[in-house]
């Protein structure tokens, strides 16, 4: 019988006796049981050693799961809070003690939870350095100040500002501190201009831009902005793109279409124009740029970083960390590289999936974080790129500025000893040294003294101090070496509070460096009181000026000579108490830089004049698109210009190549000028009003191709006086040139007349050039090759014979106290005058040793020359020097082909007008 059967009849006989016939209820359900957890790495009592990033791995198991993973596995922090999911995890943590905590949940909600303490030990970790002005690859004229604004965040102390910013110029040193400042006096040529950070605990950060200076009037580049697409854009290999940009220029204004050329680095040229509709991309990574060029054919470009993908696909989203764009370092230097990608399908990417490279060096490496040894000098964009399994790709880039190899500073604190306690008011001797090298021991300003509660407290090895406040201060020093690269130490010093009223803390910044002739400004609005308010500042700049003494904390100050100065700030409290400040300033001598005073759409150009009354200057000047007479002043920076002829309706012309002016005392100006066939005309203003007369007559008309020139009589009331060029049929002589004087006898009245000078009155008497008065009225002209007329009024024409043969150039004259001065093409006469004039003598003296052909004299107060040209395209100044050879300043600037003129200004200097690429300069 089968095991079945016998069961079956075992419980029919169970039933058969009587017993309860009710079901048994069934089992329980199992209890779910709860996970154990594990953290594997890192072991309880860990040290760890930077803020990461640190690897965190753990274990979970559950009986009824099995082996947990993912979003089941919480990591947290005591000090950071939540982490983060999964194992195995990178994090990075603060400094400190953690708890770390793994907690981990199974499907039925039930938790278990592993803990273990770590120490992590954060380095000091550098300040971060941003340049915001100027931008990378600006340029700027010579003599523009140059605004330097940047700024530094530390990540343990947060933003840094005054003497722990320290600017400075690969060819120009040190220039000066804090986070706003101005560089002047830039030398031409191309400029590094480094920003280094320093935090309290000597770490240093850095940041640079390129700039250029160029010489005033030179043509600027662009400016290009990228509207469409931003970078980091995406799009399908199906989707139709619109490039929106647009360009400006200094010069031509607003860029034309034409002007503006689009490119991919993987398809090649787009198109041209400020709208380019319709682009269809190729699958991949694309830095889309915009390059714009100006007339001249300068450019400039601006580009962004696009991804495209074909439709379906999702490229990676990419992110760079570490470092932030533009990070400066020097060559030789490890760079840590560190970023994120995440694809849609793959999740976090890593290893091989990520790669960097370099546009200058190439490939560096994959993975994240990526340590790269070191990259040469110079400007790196840095590209991130990802690639999912799919092989699409995304990418990230950032810029990093890589400086040529300069080793750091070494720096140490001599005294005091760290922890040391001096009281309020006692004298603390610091002492310190600095070596760099390749600069060897370092002095002065390459060592700065600072607290990091008094700020900045002076420069150099040593430095006695007793305005430190109560409190404890961190006191660094900090060296600096000629390339900008810093190092600090640091000890702490506690003052301690004195029981009696304390003097006030006194402290000064400013300039290290400053220009004769320019304005520096000072500082003690940083000086403070400890038990009260400053109430009064007296500056005294050191150069036997008055001390400026007020409540205004800032004093400004004009150097008049070179120098080295030193600079003192008393500060008096509420008290009546003092403390005192002060600060080297090296003063540079003045150079002055010819400045562009008049340009825009109309091109100037064929003359210019050029008088000074005071400390206003007055220039005639031409110009030349549409041939046109303009007059300005320029008083200190403030330039004022306008039309005084020109072509216009039912008034005017077409103002020609010659013109003249003088200017009388009172600052009136006088003009004299040809009109394409209407004569000679003369233009003085009343007022706001310019009063315009005929000058030639009927009798006497001009001739067209004269040089004219114009003085005031000062025998005859200062009356305008006018000099031009005659031509035509004299009696017994024939056709020939004479020179004829016109002078004003009233409103619109001119008396006019041929003058024949008694030497070659048969040949022909052209005037040459400028005319000049002497005191008593006699008018001397150059002219008819070489020849000087002695012409007045009241009397008989004379000549004087010349030496030399004037040449071709306009004669350019002066009046000194012995005679007229005549700059002619092959050098310069010097008359003293002798009765008769005939018998007057000339002192010929050569200039340079080639034909001048633009050229003007000036006299300075004592009578000696002031002279003026072009050498090869450049402007060159030249005046009386020692043993009387020529002094020269060469290479001012390059000038149009054009006539030009000089004087001499109240602070006994020679200023020039001339023109450059269609502008009026001023030097």
């Amino acid at each position: 019988m089968s095991l079945r059967i016998l069961l079956m009849l075992a419980l029919v006989a169970l039933a058969a006796c009587g017993g309860d016939k009710s079901q048994p209820p069934p089992p329980p359900p199992p209890e779910n049981a709860a996970p154990s957890a594990s953290i594997l790495s890192p072991t309880d009592g860990a040290t760890l050693l930077g803020a990461g990033p640190h690897e965190l791995t753990g274990s979970a198991t559950d009986p009824e799961d099995g082996p947990l993973s993912g979003t089941a596995l919480r990591w947290s922090s005591s000090l950071d809070g939540p982490l983060g999911t999964g194992s195995p995890l990178s994090v990075r943590l603060s400094g400190g003690e953690h708890r770390l905590s793994l907690d981990v949940t199974d499907s039925g909600g039930k938790q278990a939870r592993a803990q273990l303490s770590v120490t992590v030990i954060v380095e000091d970790q550098p300040p971060v350095a941003t340049i915001e002005s100027p931008t990378a690859g600006a340029t700027f004229e010579e003599g523009t100040p140059i605004p330097l604004k940047g700024k530094a965040v530390d990540p343990e102390t947060g933003a840094l500002s005054g003497a722990a910013l320290t600017w400075s110029s690969d060819s120009g040193g040190i220039i000066g501190t804090g986070t706003q400042l101005s560089f002047t006096g830039a030398a031409r040529g191309v400029h590094r201009l480094l920003l280094s950070a320093v935090d309290p605990g000597g770490q240093a950060g850095y940041a640079s831009v390129t700039v250029t200076v160029v010489p005033p009037g030179t043509n600027q580049k662009p400016v290009v902005t990228l509207t469409q697409p931003t970078e980091g854009s995406r799009f399908f290999t199906t989707q139709a793109i619109t490039l929106e940009g647009s360009a400006t220029d200094a010069e031509d204004g607003t860029l034309a279409d034409s002007a503006l050329a689009w490119t991919s680095s993987k398809d090649g040229t787009l198109g041209t124009g400020r709208q380019v509709t319709g682009v269809v991309l190729s699958a991949g990574v694309h830095a889309l740029t915009l390059t714009a060029t100006d007339s001249l054919g300068a450019t400039a470009s601006a580009s962004v970083l696009v991804t495209v993908t074909v439709q379906g696909q999702t490229a990676p989203s990419v992110t760079i960390t570490r470092p932030v764009n533009g990070f400066t370092l020097f060559a030789g230097t490890p760079l840590t590289l560190e970023g994120t990608a995440t694809d849609a399908e793959d999740g976090t990417l890593s290893g091989a999936a990520l790669r960097w490279s370099s546009s200058l060096a190439g490939a560096l490496g994959t993975g994240s974080p990526l340590t790269v040894p070191g990259l040469s000098a110079g400007s790196h964009e840095i590209f991130f790129t990802a690639r999912d399994s799919s092989g699409t790709e995304g990418a990230a880039r950032i810029r990093v500025e890589v400086l040529p190899t300069n080793d750091p500073p070494t720096v140490q604190i001599t005294s005091p000893a760290n922890g040391s306690h001096f009281t309020v008011g006692a004298v603390v001797a610091l002492r310190g040294t600095g070596q760099d090298p390749e600069d060897g021991v370092l002095t002065g300003n390459s060592l700065t003294w600072q607290s990091s509660l008094g700020g900045q407290l002076g420069h150099g090895p040593s430095l006695d101090v007793s305005s430190l406040e109560a409190g404890t201060h961190q006191l660094t020093l900090t060296a600096a070496d000629s390339g900008g690269r810093m190092a600090s130490a640091s000890i702490q010093l506690i003052i301690d509070p004195a029981q009696v009223k304390l003097p006030p803390v006194a402290r000064l910044t400013g300039p290290a460096q400053a220009e004769a002739r320019r304005v520096a400004t000072f500082d003690g609005a940083t000086s403070s009181d400890p038990d009260g308010t400053v109430n009064r500042y007296r500056f005294d700049f050191g150069d036997a000026t008055t001390p400026m003494d007020g409540t205004a904390p800032q004093a400004s100050h004009t150097y008049a000579a070179p120098g080295t100065y030193t600079v003192t700030l008393e500060v008096t409290d509420n008290d009546g108490l003092t403390a005192t400040a002060t600060r080297t300033v090296t003063v540079t001598p003045y150079v002055r830089v010819p400045e562009v005073v008049a340009e825009g759409p109309e091109f100037f150009g064929s003359a210019c004049q050029l008088e000074m009354r005071g400390a206003v200057a007055h220039l005639a000047f031409r110009g030349v698109t549409h041939p046109s007479l303009w007059y300005g002043t320029r008083t200190g920076t403030t330039w004022a210009m306008e039309q005084v002829d020109g072509m216009g309706f039912n008034t005017g012309g077409m103002v020609l190549e010659s013109l003249a002016m003088t200017v009388a005392a009172d600052g009136t100006p006088h003009l004299v000028y040809l009109m394409s066939g209407k004569g000679l005309w003369y233009a003085t203003r009343s007022g706001n009003t310019w009063i315009r007369e005929r000058v030639d007559s009927a009798a006497t008309p001009v001739e067209p191709s004269t040089w004219v020139s114009i003085a005031l009589d000062p025998s005859n009331g200062n009356r305008p006086t006018v000099v031009y060029g005659w031509y035509g049929s004299v009696t017994d002589v024939g056709t020939v040139w004479r020179t004829a004087v016109a002078y004003r006898t009233g409103a619109a009245a001119w008396s006019s007349a041929r003058v024949s000078f008694p030497t070659t009155a048969t040949s022909h008497q052209q005037p040459l050039g400028d005319a000049v008065f002497s005191p008593s009225g006699t008018l001397y002209i150059p002219y008819g090759g070489n020849f000087l007329g002695a012409w007045k009024s009241t009397g008989s024409a004379e000549a004087l014979t010349l030496p030399e043969f004037l040449g071709s150039a306009r004669v350019s004259t002066a009046w000194t106290s012995t005679g007229p001065m005549l700059l002619f093409a092959s050098g310069l006469h010097r008359v003293t005058l002798r009765t008769p004039f005939s018998a007057s003598t000339v002192s010929t003296s050569l200039v340079e040793a080639f034909s001048l052909s633009e050229l003007a004299v000036a006299a300075d107060a004592g009578g000696n020359p002031r002279l003026a040209f072009t050498h090869g395209g450049e402007l060159e100044v030249v005046r009386r020097g020692t043993n009387d050879y020529w002094s020269r300043t060469d290479d001012l600037s390059q000038v149009d082909s054009a006539e030009i003129d000089a004087t001499v200004d109240a602070q006994d200097e020679t200023r020039v007008c001339f023109f450059r690429a269609g502008k009026l300069l001023l030097y």
